[in-house]
C-alpha cells in the first residue's frame, strides 16, 4: 500500500498522481473529490500550480491547493 506524502514532495515533471485536498471546503470537495473523501484522482503540476489532468481538454481553473499526494496505483490485470 502506498502512503500519502506531503504535497511539497510531489513530482513537478508532468507525472500524473492522486491528491488529497485536506484544506478544501465542502463545495470544492463535492466538485473535485471521490464521494465521501477528500481524494481527487489524476492531478499534475504545470505552470506553477497543481491541476486536474484533463488530457487534451486543456487546463481547468483550480481554486484549491492539495495537501498531500500519492503515486497512481497499478490498474487491475
Amino acid at each position: 500500500m502506498m502512503d500519502w506524502e506531503p504535497i511539497e514532495t510531489a513530482p513537478r515533471d508532468g507525472t500524473i498522481f492522486d491528491v488529497w485536498l485536506g484544506n478544501a471546503d465542502e463545495s470544492d470537495v463535492d466538485f473535485y473529490c471521490t464521494p465521501g473523501t477528500k481524494r481527487s484522482a489524476g492531478w499534475y503540476y504545470t505552470n506553477g500550480k497543481f491541476r486536474p489532468y484533463l488530457g487534451l481538454a486543456g487546463m481547468m481553473p483550480t481554486f484549491v491547493v492539495p495537501t498531500h499526494w500519492m503515486k497512481l496505483q497499478e490498474p487491475p490485470k
